[in-house]
């Protein structure tokens, strides 16, 4: 009967330690993740009323340049906020951004130089969609553009066209994305294993310069 009691007794400690290591475990985990320094958002605004004022190309292109050295100052080494997108329905979810490989994140409009149909054409060239090397994350604008009289099911087509291709295919919408301090569409997001960004491109782009800027991003991945 002595025996019992103590076992009784023993079994309690025993989960009682077990949820105190798990306890201790959650919060040093989520101390982890509250240490990691987040891609901090650029005040755009700050800048409107020069690039506005700007007396010519080069100035504009000097103004360009020097805005988005400071995006990289604020994005460069530093891990994704969490993220909300829609599904083809419009649907929110939290995006899945869980890395256990390095990831490429494209940011774009169907409206931007390297539009829908380039993407699904062009980057299976580059990332295969089953790619055991890279992750791919497609975050597809949602933006208003009634002067060109939308049809109603069109972003709900593209995004569910993406997924055949890209898994990991999400519509955004400017609050989201301004998290990401979007500027120029499209963009490209490089990320290593750890979930840190270390390379970030915008503009348009073909097959050689995404070719380019992976062997980029696999040097520096290199580097580590």
């Amino acid at each position: 009967m002595i025996k019992t009691v103590m076992s009784g007794k023993g079994m309690v400690k025993l989960i009682y330690s077990l949820l105190v290591l798990f306890f201790l475990f959650s919060c040093s985990e989520k101390i982890e993740e509250e240490a990691r320094e987040h891609i901090s958002r650029v005040k755009f605004s700050s800048f409107q009323e020069q690039l506005s004022n700007a007396q010519s190309l080069e100035e504009s292109q000097r103004l360009d340049s020097m805005i988005f050295s400071k995006i990289e100052e604020a994005s460069i080494g530093r891990y994704l906020p969490q993220l909300f997108g829609m599904d083809e329905n419009r649907n929110q979810l939290i995006i899945d951004t869980s890395f256990n490989k390095p990831c490429l994140l494209v940011l774009y409009s169907p409206f931007c130089g390297w539009n829908s149909v380039d993407l699904a054409n062009e980057l299976p060239m580059v990332v295969e969609p089953k790619s055991q090397e890279f992750e791919v994350v497609v975050l597809l604008f949602l933006e208003s553009r009634p002067e060109l009289n939308i049809p109603s099911d069109f972003y709900k087509v593209q995004i569910e066209q993406l997924r055949y291709l890209y898994p990991k295919s999400y519509l955004i919408n400017g609050k989201e994305a301004s998290k990401l301090n979007m500027y120029a569409l499209p963009s490209r997001y490089y990320f290593n294993e750890q979930g840190k960004l270390i390379q970030l491109k915008k503009g348009k782009v073909s097959t050689n310069r995404m070719k380019n800027e992976l062997e980029e991003f696999r040097s520096k991945l290199a580097d580590q």
